[in-house]
């Protein structure tokens, strides 16, 4: 078992408006791109050290590590990518998905390359703080179902296509994309890789929201755990049962998993304050340590599932044997009927024969008939010539 920090990377985008000259806060990255510096207007600044930061989208989070969490997953592990942006508004397109479909990529050539064959169950849930949506089947998903048997919001698929083709548009909620990958060899064991679009969520816990399209509460529940694991502090306690995302996302924060944060942030910032909270955030997530432990299925579990397979392959096979005889006796039954056809042409040519053969007969008898006819008259007007010749 490995135990490591959570990896914080930070992409510092370029926010060309208005607000610019209204800033109160600037965040910079350092030429080592390891330390995140955020300047006050007055003067003051504060350097917050990161996994990575960047300017540049594309070399963020680098493909090896994102290539670690997906092998972590496909290994048995719980691995996490978390995707939150602060002071972007709005917060959507190439940027928002670049990561996720990286991701996806990077699943499927590694699922080819391991020589394993894997059974694929996903589910895609879009949420905000009130509601939870299954995506894929476009109902809502009761809560309570995700604590209780959240099995049954999955679906198994054949190829990865069937995800990422979810991801051609847009998604106007928050999601939550979730693959479990299960395989028996080398040993039996389960993994679950984990993908959370968070949107831009306000972290200030003073600011209301009408609308709640969103995951605001959410996230300040994760920030209160990480704060309470990172921090080492004993507080009441927490609602992570209360919110869909949470249920979903408190494994992946102090628990047995493999977790990434990824943070968007403007490079010029008004709200001060939602600014702070997120860069406590940070800090505070890079104090909580998780356990990287793969789930190892018990064998008890592999036996059934062995004796299962085999029961199935059994139904299968004796399902094959009756699709073959049922086409077998139809088939005896097509050839029955082209037989009882032949029958009924033959004996209706033989019919006709008959009926025509008895009609020449007819007609053959009645001439004989009248030629006896002629004969004895022929014979009798014969024999009146005689009598008058004597």
């Amino acid at each position: 078992m490995k135990i490591d920090q959570i990896g914080v990377y930070v992409h510092v985008a370029d926010k060309s408006t208005g607000v610019d000259s209204e800033a109160t806060y600037r965040v910079n990255c350092k030429p080592t791109n390891k330390v995140l510096t955020v300047t006050q207007n007055k003067g003051d600044s504060s350097d917050i050290h990161v996994s990575k930061c960047s300017t540049a989208l594309d070399q963020v989070v680098p493909e090896p590590v994102i290539e670690q969490l997906v092998a972590f997953a496909l290994d048995g592990g719980n691995a996490a990518l978390f995707n939150m942006a602060s002071g972007l508004s709005p917060w959507a397109g190439a940027p928002r998905k670049h990561h996720l479909l990286e991701t996806l990529k990077l699943l499927e050539k590694l699922m080819s390359e391991g020589g394993q064959e894997y059974r694929v169950y996903y589910t895609l849930l879009g949420v905000t703080d009130r509601r939870c949506v299954n995506l894929i089947k476009e109902k809502p998903v009761p809560i309570e179902q995700l604590l209780e048997a959240p099995e049954k919001v999955y679906c198994q698929i054949e190829s990865m296509d069937e995800i990422t083709d979810r991801f051609h548009h847009e998604f106007s909620l928050p999601f939550i994309l979730s693959i479990r990958l299960t395989t028996n060899l080398p040993v039996p064991r389960s993994g679950h890789l984990c993908i959370f679009d968070l949107g831009s969520p306000v972290l200030d816990p003073r600011a209301t929201f009408p609308d709640q399209a969103h995951v605001s509460r959410s996230v300040q529940t994760l920030y209160q755990v990480a704060s309470l694991l990172g921090t080492g502090t004993v507080g009441d306690t927490l609602p992570v049962d209360k919110f869909p995302l949470t249920s979903f996302a408190a494994e992946f924060i102090g628990g047995h998993a493999k977790t990434l944060f990824l943070f968007h942030l403007a490079n010029a910032h008004r709200a001060s304050d939602d600014l702070k909270n997120v860069l406590d955030f940070i800090r505070v997530l890079q104090m909580v340590r998780c356990r990287e432990v793969r789930n190892y299925v018990d064998h008890r579990v592999t036996s059934y599932y062995r004796r299962f397979q085999m029961y199935k392959q059994s139904s299968q096979d004796l399902e094959d044997q009756v699709s073959k005889l049922t086409v077998t006796l139809q088939s005896y039954r097509d050839e029955t009927k082209q037989l009882n056809d032949s029958l009924e042409t033959q004996r209706r040519a033989y019919q006709e024969k008959e009926a025509q053969l008895h009609k020449e007969a007819q007609i053959a008898t009645g001439a004989s008939v009248e030629h006896a006819q002629q004969v004895a008259k022929l014979r009798k007007h014969l024999s009146k010539e005689q009598e008058l010749g004597k």
